[in-house]
């Protein structure tokens, strides 16, 4: 995402710019950020980003959708 080789640190901008889409209530611009965060890239930042997909599918109202994200 920012041109260095860290992908824990690429993890956790993309999160935090995801957190910011977010407070702003553009929902699917957070996801788009949230959905690329693997496991394998920090799994501290994978876990929360699960949480706030599922969220952002809560404030939605796809309760099914939130849950498979939680």
């Amino acid at each position: 995402m920012n041109g260095n080789d860290d992908p824990q640190q690429d993890a956790s901008a993309r999160f935090n710019l995801g957190n910011s889409y977010f407070k702003e209530n553009n929902l699917s611009k957070a996801r788009e950020c949230w959905e690329v965060i693997t496991r394998e890239d920090d799994p501290k930042a994978y876990a929360s980003a699960r949480f706030n997909l599922g969220n952002s599918y809560f404030k939605e109202n796809n309760l099914s959708k939130a849950r498979e994200c939680w």
